[in-house]
């Protein structure tokens, strides 16, 4: 495969390795500590945001090494501006993982030019190494944001289960949190059981990360036994999901999710919860990754259904209706995709791609 190759499933290796260390100490570090270093990593130079394996890369590294700066530049970029790497600073390997390429292709009989996109039958990879701002003499200090107010985190809460794509029911007597795949319903406990607003929301944000594996969403298996890899998997999925999400909403991270996800679960139930965890990643650490890239793509379709949410409660408040121009969505432009694969070359990508954004120098 290439010395690419070699080295980012290497890495792959270390990072997993290092989470499942915290694990086998009864600890998840999106829990434990990152309601101060869970911030959406992203590139002050080039404006990139970080997906998938990489974001989560990025976040767990801000854990490890308690860095409150999401900002990252290469090596390259901070020399550019004039910053100094501080000596002896280790960066943070990131993937790109490419499935096509740009062809320009000739009509035979006219001599018009088009440009195609045609799939790799083997995708390529490469790497790029960033560093965290706090590794770098000479940027200028981080503009910080404030909290929002305990009630706007109420109104958030209230704003964002509405958006669902499915229904959400909160239910008198419920001891349990779950997403129900046959009746394509989320079910929560009343909010006044949870210790605050965020942790409502946290825990509301889990089972609709749930909700977008249903097959008209993201299509995702929902069907899995408790204890089996599948649903060890799903359930990661959730939690990065939940995770990323609300990095992306700026509150702090429900300190308590994982005993809400399941209602008032014992000890030894938690416990279940890691070593199944442990048990995937152990035996694929390329799990860690998968689900990392499935949470993106869950998350942003959360964000999207929030937003659209928003904007149309907004245009309610302020007494304005929409014609009908205004409610046909844009249909973004395709690009023209050829492929020498048998299979269905749209599905195939969307399961496979891992990153969209650009590639770092």
């Amino acid at each position: 495969m290439g010395k690419a190759y070699d080295r980012v499933m290497e890495s792959r290796k270390e990072l997993t390795k290092q989470l499942i260390s915290e694990m086998s100490q009864g600890e998840l570090c999106w829990i434990k500590g990152w309601n101060s270093t869970g911030k959406r990593p992203y590139n002050p130079i080039t404006k990139a945001v970080y997906k998938g394996g990489n974001r989560f890369r990025l976040m767990l590294a801000a854990h490890l090494e308690q860095y409150t700066d999401n900002r990252w530049v290469t090596f390259a970029q901070a020399k550019e501006k004039g910053w100094t790497v501080k000596k002896g600073e280790k960066g943070m390997l990131c993937e790109k993982w490419i499935f096509e390429e740009k062809k320009t292709i000739e009509d035979p009989i006219t001599g018009e030019k088009e440009t195609v996109y045609e799939e790799l039958e083997h995708p390529k990879v490469n790497y790029f190494v960033l560093f965290n701002a706090a590794q770098v003499e000479g940027m200028p200090a981080l503009e910080k944001q404030p909290e929002l107010p305990k009630d706007e985190q109420l109104m958030l809460a209230d704003r964002f289960v509405r958006s669902s794509a499915c229904p959400v029911i909160e239910q008198p007597g419920e001891t349990e949190a779950y997403y129900s795949p046959e009746r394509d319903e989320v079910h929560l406990p009343m909010r006044n059981s949870f210790y605050s607003s965020t942790e409502f929301l946290a825990t509301a944000i889990h089972e609709m990360s749930h909700s977008t594996g249903h097959s008209s969403r993201l299509n995702r298996p929902q069907k899995n036994a408790f204890g089996s890899k599948e649903y060890a998997k799903e359930e990661l999925i959730a939690e990065l999901s939940s995770v990323f999400v609300q990095a992306d909403l700026g509150i702090d991270i429900g300190a308590k999710q994982l005993s809400n996800h399941a209602g008032v679960l014992s000890d030894g139930r938690i416990a279940a919860y890691l070593q199944n965890w442990i048990g995937a990643l152990e035996e694929n650490p390329n799990v860690l990754f998968q689900a990392s890239s499935d949470a993106s793509r869950a998350s942003d379709f959360l964000m999207e259904q929030y937003q659209k949410s928003f904007i149309m409660e907004q245009k309610k408040e302020n007494g304005m209706v929409q014609n009908a121009d205004e409610q046909k969505e844009e249909k973004p432009k395709k690009r023209k995709f050829v492929s020498h694969l048998t299979e269905n070359p749209y599905s195939r990508r969307l399961k496979k791609e891992q990153e969209t954004e650009i590639e770092e120098d």
